[in-house]
């Protein structure tokens, strides 16, 4: 109970301090805010790879499928507040914030900077950070901890397909099909699908906040937040595969068996309906079922999926 009465009266005093205090920055995010003035020295079409790196230091990300590389920083920083209805001002102390900086840039075939853009956010800022050159994007969700994401646009599709069907390995790409029904966006969409037991895939679109109709295009909005519609691949070997799909929020798990050759793009549109119950989520059921078919000529508004948290999706490159 004591625990919880101090947390109360942190939260009515940071009210206080919103309403009628002060804040001053007493840590700085300075590995961030070094990241940008140097990112911000890097021209289009003048400054070279080997002149970023210099700049930047070694990419954190990089890709010559894409001819991309990100750079991150990483840091904290901390506010003190004051409420300013006493004399002297009270001081409230404010928990520490992390803050990820990212620079993503794209280079034409001479090694040359095609394009450059850079971006920072707090830790639980709901806009989050969304960075995009060419036909690449890079961003960190401020409200699902999901990690960094990387995806391709929807116009990337017929380069991205070629380079699949040239490799030795067969692909399963999984998107969702939303439903009418859903409350809330991508609520029928697994977020727990896996091929042949493999580690789990959440097959939601990614996470903005853009309130005021500043979604990006394609996007599925529902009230301050809209998802971007993704293609999920997985590389598989040539042979017989089961696809299962299942929910953390809900109950239900279905399996469905196919088959892909050498070369193969698999397209698996999934629609889930959810089978509501009285006593809430933990009693209600997601029924899920994969229409899988060859590659479709388009992906729509859907983006492909590169990278999340800490691994590639697939090979950056097709294999030799």
């Amino acid at each position: 109970m004591a625990r919880l009465d101090i947390t109360m009266l942190l939260a009515a005093a940071a009210m206080l301090v919103s309403a009628c205090g002060v804040s001053l920055r007493v840590t700085r995010p300075k590995a961030v805010e070094e990241q940008a003035r140097r990112s911000a020295a890097i021209v289009a079409r003048e400054t070279t790879r080997s002149a970023v790196h210099a700049a930047l230091g070694a990419p954190w990300l990089a890709s010559r499928e894409w001819n991309i590389e990100a750079f991150r920083a990483d840091a904290e920083q901390r506010e003190i507040g004051f409420i300013v209805l006493f004399t002297p001002p009270i001081p409230i102390a404010a928990p520490r914030e992390h803050v990820t900086g990212f620079v993503l840039v794209s280079y034409a075939p001479d090694d040359v900077v095609a394009e450059v853009r850079a971006g920072s956010a707090p830790s639980g800022d709901p806009r989050g950070v969304l960075l995009r050159v060419g036909a690449v994007s890079l961003g960190i969700e401020g409200v699902e901890p999901r990690g960094a994401q990387l995806f391709a646009e929807a116009s990337a599709w017929p380069q991205w397909l070629a380079a699949r069907r040239a490799s030795h390995a067969c692909t399963l790409l999984l998107a969702c099909e939303p439903s009418a029904r859903d409350r809330w966006l991508d609520e029928s969409c697994p977020d727990r699908a896996s091929v042949d037991g493999a580690e789990a895939l959440d097959l939601r679109g990614y996470l903005v906040a853009c309130d005021g109709g500043n979604c990006p295009e394609g996007a599925r909005e529902g009230g301050s937040f809209a998802r971007i519609p993704l293609a999920v691949p997985v590389s598989l070997a040539p042979g017989s595969h089961v696809l299962a799909l299942a929910s953390s929020t809900y109950l239900g798990r279905s399996e469905q068996a196919f088959s892909c050759a050498a070369g193969n793009v698999r397209f698996a549109l999934v629609r889930g309906d959810v089978k509501r119950h009285w006593w809430g989520p933990s009693k209600s059921t997601l029924e899920a079922r994969a229409e899988i078919s060859d590659a479709p000529d388009s992906l729509g508004a859907r983006r492909i999926l590169l990278y999340r948290g800490a691994r590639w999706l697939m090979e950056p490159e097709p294999a030799p």
